[in-house]
């Protein structure tokens, strides 16, 4: 877990899992949506459970880490800086002594066993590649121990060995620093998409824009639209129809195919008979909330 101050350092720079999102290889973020936060259009996204959860076993993990490698992890208390002011990496251990040169532990949790090969080998995720080779390069390190919690049939923890290599990361630092250059100090927006969840997260003034431009854009959402409704009536009548041919039973196999009906039992609070029994106790537990709803139209002629 970083400290606030490699919290605060991070939005002076790039960190190292933004480095992956500049490159194209991490499926939680694109740079469109990392220009958006650099810039302070949008703010960052809260915790999630996985995030947190990462947090919590990043000490423990460390550990297990060193007892694996029979060495002491240390962690960093402060963000490392490479060549550029803007290449920053906080760092989630280093063996020995928390200094440059030292080398590096990165701890990672996953349930997507098939992205990992052969312990003991540099066979990561390429997002995992270039988080690591963004770390060496501002800490002048020139290797890195992945320990990676494996959960698939079971927990395993599995270490791996990335060394520092000179091309790659030259390769990596120039476009990290081009990206940074026209994106953020040239604001130009990236051509990539961008999470509806973050651009829903923007500040925006209370007034109406000419959208001219853009009707291709509206033309485009329209037509996905209806295509998306008929997809979704065909794969309603696709299941109805296993349904039907299922009858009776329970289940139902043929090849590596299978249907099953399940009984799924929950409990739900029932809030208006609580708040018709309780009106006043009901009363201090709300708590307003709010969200942003995207709504597209065409007018009708």
């Amino acid at each position: 877990m970083i400290t606030d101050k490699q919290r605060d350092d991070r939005a002076k720079g790039i960190g190292s899992s933004e480095a992956a999102t500049i490159m194209g290889c991490n499926r939680w973020q694109t740079p469109y949506d990392l220009w958006l936060m650099k810039t302070g259009r949008a703010h960052s996204p809260v915790t999630n459970n996985a995030m947190r959860l990462g947090q919590v076993l990043e000490p423990t993990l460390l550990q297990l880490a060193g007892e694996r490698l029979g060495t002491r992890i240390v962690r960093p208390s402060t963000t490392f800086v490479g060549h550029r002011p803007h290449f920053r990496a906080n760092i989630d251990g280093m063996v020995g002594e928390a200094r440059r040169g030292s080398d590096i532990v990165e701890i990672k949790t996953t349930g997507m066993a098939d992205e990992w090969g052969t312990e003991g080998t540099d066979q990561v995720p390429m997002s995992v590649k270039v988080q690591v080779s963004y770390q060496m390069a501002c800490s002048s390190s020139h290797l890195a121990h992945v320990g990676c919690l494996v959960g698939s049939y079971g927990l395993h923890f599995k270490l791996y060995r990335v060394e520092f290599d000179s091309g790659f990361t030259e390769y990596l630092m120039d476009r990290i620093d081009a990206w940074w250059g026209r994106h953020i100090v040239e604001d130009v927006p990236p051509a990539e998409s961008a999470s509806i969840d973050l651009l829903k997260t923007m500040e925006r003034i209370d007034d109406e824009k000419d959208m001219s431009d853009h009707l291709h854009l509206f033309t485009a959402e329209e037509t996905l639209k209806r295509e998306l409704d008929v997809a979704e009536r065909k794969y309603e009548a696709a299941k109805s129809e296993l349904l039907k041919h299922l009858g009776s039973h329970r289940r139902g196999r043929t090849g590596p195919y299978s249907i099953a009906v399940t009984d799924v039992a929950t409990d739900r609070f029932d809030r208006k008979s609580f708040e018709a029994e309780h009106p006043d106790l009901a009363s201090r537990f709300v708590v307003p909330s709010g969200y942003k709803r995207i709504d597209i139209r065409k007018k009708k002629d």
